[in-house]
């Protein structure tokens, strides 16, 4: 449930589990296996700094039923804890949202997914329904053709999002997902919904400031605030030392976020 972010306020670090098996490591298998192990070592590295993990499905589908039985094991894999974010955005007509719902939360054992809000309140009820398990709602992303249809400024499509997401709220469990990418604007989505949880994807491969982005946030001791990073903390090291890298990749982000909410002018 994504009240246990509230609860963290000592740690930040969203860990995206993108799981690309051209890039693991040397000395690891390419199978189901070798990502497994991989996977777990990530997993028991960085797990002491880190919020929540956030698989990708669209990795994990990839391997076909091999990659879907993993998924299903990981929220064994994970201390209680910290979140599981199933990264689907998930958005169809209220009968077809129930039955993702139940994939999600009752087969997968996540705790929240991201969700596409385009088709309106039916398509995003059924996440929300059980204050045990949660939403992150597309608000702003952080893509290069996101302004064609969330638009840009204070009357923006993204608004009008952020605005529903607060009213649906009621259960305490939705949040938002809003890219790194545009700082100021990710300063009006906070002003608009502060008491919703974000989780924040674009820093670092994508160009995002984490130093610019935060000093945006003057309400995250009332919500929550998740940092996503995947790419860094997963592959910044090829060799047999990946799994300190891992831990000291998230162990540095997590210290600079609690550094810069606590010192925003420095």
């Amino acid at each position: 449930m994504i009240q246990k972010i509230n609860s963290q306020h000592h740690r930040f670090v969203c860990v995206g589990l993108d799981i690309a098996v051209e890039r693991l490591p040397t000395g690891i298998s390419n199978d189901i296996a070798g990502v497994e192990l991989f996977i777990r070592t990530i997993i028991d590295a960085t797990a002491e700094y880190a919020a929540a993990f956030k698989p990708n499905l669209a990795f994990f589908l990839a391997l076909g039923a091999e990659g879907y039985a993993l998924l299903s094991r990981l929220r064994q894999m994970i201390p209680p804890n910290i979140l599981l974010v199933g990264d689907a955005k998930w958005g169809d007509i209220g009968n077809t949202a129930s039955v993702y719902a139940e994939v999600a939360f009752n087969k997968l054992q996540f705790d929240a997914v991201t969700v596409n809000p385009y088709q309106g309140s039916d398509a995003i009820e059924p996440f929300l329904t059980d204050p045990r398990h949660g939403a992150f709602v597309l608000c702003r992303t952080s893509n290069l053709s996101s302004p064609e249809f969330q638009g840009k400024g204070q009357n923006a499509l993204f608004t009008t999002v952020a605005r529903m997401a607060h009213r649906w709220n009621s259960n305490g469990n939705c949040g938002l997902v809003v890219g790194a990418s545009d700082p100021e604007e990710l300063g009006v989505v906070h002003a608009l919904a502060p008491s919703l949880p974000l989780l924040v994807p674009g820093i670092g491969a994508q160009g995002g400031d984490l130093k610019t982005c935060l000093a945006q946030l003057h309400y995250w001791s009332q919500s929550g605030l998740l940092v996503n990073s995947s790419r860094s903390i997963l592959y910044g090291d090829s060799g047999p030392n990946y799994p300190k890298h891992a831990g000291e990749a998230a162990a540095r982000l997590n210290e600079s976020i609690r550094m810069h909410l606590a010192n925003p002018q420095e």
